[in-house]
């Protein structure tokens, strides 16, 4: 039985004040998972019917250490609905996922990840 280290479900497709507010760009702290610890491996499960990406580069929020224009992380995994990345077994500190933007869910519609990682 694997024992997580770091385990966060998170709704790609929130509603912050009663306006929709979905994670879209890779470069939105939101869309951030800090493990606080290097993890030997990971897995990220999507447990909506829409498309979401993984990476596990590291990405700049815009305007910090004077990089006004961040280079977009490449994406490592494409998770249609329903599916879920094999474990990874590299040493990483963090994740980032995001809804693909061509996905459209409506207004309110759960979008939910789970992000897991031990070491």
């Amino acid at each position: 039985m694997q024992t997580n280290d770091y385990l966060r479900q998170l709704d790609l497709n929130p509603m912050i004040n009663g306006a929709a507010a979905p994670i879209v760009s890779p470069l939105d702290p939101r869309a951030l998972c800090m493990f606080g610890f290097e993890a030997t491996a990971q897995t990220v499960e999507n447990l909506s019917t829409f498309t979401v990406y993984v990476s596990f580069d590291y990405a700049y929020d815009q305007g910090i250490l004077g990089v006004p224009f961040p280079p977009t992380p490449r994406v490592h995994a494409v998770l249609p609905g329903g599916s879920m990345t094999r474990p990874e077994t590299h040493k990483r500190g963090h994740c980032i996922v995001w809804l693909d933007p061509a996905a459209g869910p409506g207004q309110g519609v759960p979008v939910a990840v789970r992000v897991s990682a031990w070491a």
